[in-house]
């Protein structure tokens, strides 16, 4: 059964935020973000949480030989349930498939329900999730905005592009790439691309899910651009925006 519950995580001093550092030439634009982060909580897997402030929901899995599985997170969107960011192992040496580890990290605004869940397929891997709250501030995260694929766009805000793949059928597979960059005509260049991710469903190879996650500062230009696809893999793309 799955129960409610509210993340709480215990009062500390606030660490600095990335972006309130100082940071090199070109990420200047960044610092006006004004983000600090509290200190991180473990995020139990299969129990429904209310988020308590703005924050961030990241995982890591990971896998032994013969072992493979995935992980998921769910999301309350409206009336709705989304499965927002997702990540797959699955290690093999025998076939030689090595994919040991996966991770993700996705941002989940005040007052939304979301559940991490995990599939073994596999043996058994190992799934670690913390909740980082952001402190207190003039900023915070928007609702969340489908936004298509292969297609230019330009953040009017700064935001946070999320992606997911998901193979669900044997036969399932496709990359995922996103780009950022001030100059629109640098869109389709190799240097622009910021993220990527991979998932693909076969007799050899069982990668299930995989996400990305990438902030855009306001006045750039991005793309989520997908790769070579075989199959019918499930591939959804949102906007979330940082105001104030």
């Amino acid at each position: 059964m799955i129960s409610e519950r509210t993340l709480v995580s215990s009062p500390a001093p606030v660490a600095p935020g990335l972006l309130d550092i100082a940071t090199p030439p070109g990420l200047g634009r960044l610092t006006d973000w004004g983000i600090s982060l509290g200190e991180a909580a473990p995020v139990l897997r299969g129990v429904l949480a209310l988020a308590p402030t703005d924050g961030l929901v990241t995982a890591h899995l990971s896998a032994r030989d013969g072992e493979r599985g995935s992980a998921v997170l769910r999301l309350g969107v409206g009336d709705a349930v989304q499965d927002i960011a997702g990540c797959a192992v699955h290690r093999d040496r025998a076939s030689g498939v090595g994919l040991r580890r996966a991770s993700f990290s996705v941002p989940v605004p005040r007052g939304s329900l979301f559940q991490l869940d995990d599939e073994a397929t596999a043996g058994a891997p190992v799934l670690a999730a913390r909740w980082t709250p952001f402190s207190p501030g003039l900023h915070t995260l928007g609702d969340l905005l489908p936004i298509p694929l292969d297609q230019p766009l330009q953040a009017t805000t700064n935001g946070i592009l999320v992606a997911t793949l998901t193979a669900r059928e044997n036969g399932d597979r496709g990359a995922l790439f996103a780009a950022s960059t001030p100059w629109p005509v640098a869109l389709d260049q190799a240097e622009s691309l910021r993220a990527a991710t991979y998932a693909e469903r076969s007799p050899r190879v069982w990668v299930a899910r995989g996400s990305l996650t990438l902030p855009v500062a306001r006045g750039e230009h991005f793309k989520v651009q997908t790769g070579s696809l075989a199959g019918r893999p499930e591939i959804r793309a949102w906007w979330r925006p940082v105001l104030g």
